[in-house]
Formats: structure tokens, C-alpha cells, sequence
């Protein structure tokens, strides 16, 4: 009679640890993955993009979702530095989503298809007149307090503050939660 009931709580047991191992090892990967944006930041990695819309590349969901359960185990963190196959897939899904942004923006700025092979000539949203203010917000980070606008760099790492963490996840960056700043002479 009591066998099965004990079968029954060893395996709920057996289970739970095992989805503890895996939350830990996500929290883990989470963890690895804001250090690296960290580090990209500070190393100046221009236009990019910040940790929410950065854990939604498709590489780094893979990677958050990989089950690695040990301490020990590798870290992402390593793979994400280290050049090899996956650090080559970020950088080139970075690019992608850079791109894709330059074009929104360059949209904003009312240059749809701008193109110019030369090098000499600033791409519109790189431009000093290139600022941009949040719609959702409104707000500016410290950074950016004295012109209270984004430049293109701010504008793709901008998270609106005062949200709760589940609001953050929900809430997806988008180029269309931004307008071209008013105040800004466009000579």
C-alpha cells in the first residue's frame, strides 16, 4: 500500500531537482549573457542593442535554453567571448539587427532608401542632427540628460524606466516607439 506512494514522492522529488538544476543553470546563462552585453558596452560596440532584445536573438535563446546543469559546466560567458562558431553567430546576428535598425531609423528621419558608397558621407542617423525621443516615455538616461534626446547608439540600447521586470519582458524595442526629435534644426 505505501510502496507506490513512495515511488510516487521519489519521483516528484527526482523531478524537482532537476527543474531547480535547469532554472539555475538559465539564471546562469542569463547572467552570462548581461555580463557580456556589459562588456560589449563598455567596450564601445556602437548601435547596440539592449539586453532584452539581446537575449531575443535566436542564438542567444539557444543558448539560454542549452541544459547544462553543473556548476562546472562550461559557461556561456566563454563561448560568447572566445572567436569560434558561436561568438561568429552573435556577431553576425549583432550586424543583422544593427542594420535592420539603421534602416528603421533612417525611415524616421524621412530617408527611406538612403544609400551612399561613399565613406566620407555620414549615414543619416549618424549624423549630429540624428536625435530621437522615446513615445512610450518620453525619458533619457543620465547619458543623455543635457540634450534630453537620443542619439542612435542610446536610442537602440533605450529600455523605458519604471516598468516592473514582467512589464520589461513583455514590452519588445521596436523603431516604431521612437519619433524624430522636434527640437533638433535639421539643416
Amino acid at each position: 500500500i505505501l510502496k507506490p506512494r513512495f515511488e510516487q514522492e521519489l519521483v516528484e522529488i527526482s523531478e524537482k531537482r532537476k527543474n531547480r538544476a535547469r532554472e539555475h543553470a538559465s539564471q546562469r546563462h542569463l547572467k552570462d549573457i548581461k555580463r557580456y552585453h556589459e562588456e560589449l558596452r563598455v567596450a564601445g560596440t556602437p548601435a547596440l542593442p539592449n539586453v532584452t532584445e539581446l537575449c531575443a536573438l535566436p542564438v542567444m535563446k539557444v543558448l539560454r535554453a542549452t541544459d547544462i546543469t553543473t556548476d562546472t559546466g562550461p559557461s556561456v560567458l566563454n563561448d560568447l567571448k572566445n572567436p569560434g562558431h558561436i561568438h561568429n553567430l552573435v556577431q553576425s546576428e549583432l550586424k543583422h539587427w544593427r542594420e535592420a535598425a539603421r534602416k528603421g531609423f533612417a525611415d524616421l528621419l524621412g530617408f527611406p532608401h538612403w544609400v551612399n558608397p561613399s565613406t566620407k558621407v555620414l549615414h543619416v542617423v549618424d549624423r549630429v542632427t540624428a536625435r530621437f525621443s522615446c513615445k512610450k516615455c518620453g525619458k533619457v538616461s543620465k547619458q543623455y540628460y543635457e540634450e534630453q534626446s537620443l542619439d542612435f547608439d542610446g536610442a537602440c540600447l533605450h529600455r523605458c524606466p519604471g516598468l516592473t521586470k514582467k512589464e520589461q519582458r513583455k514590452t519588445r524595442w521596436s523603431v516604431q516607439q521612437f519619433e524624430p526629435d522636434a527640437k533638433v534644426d535639421r539643416c
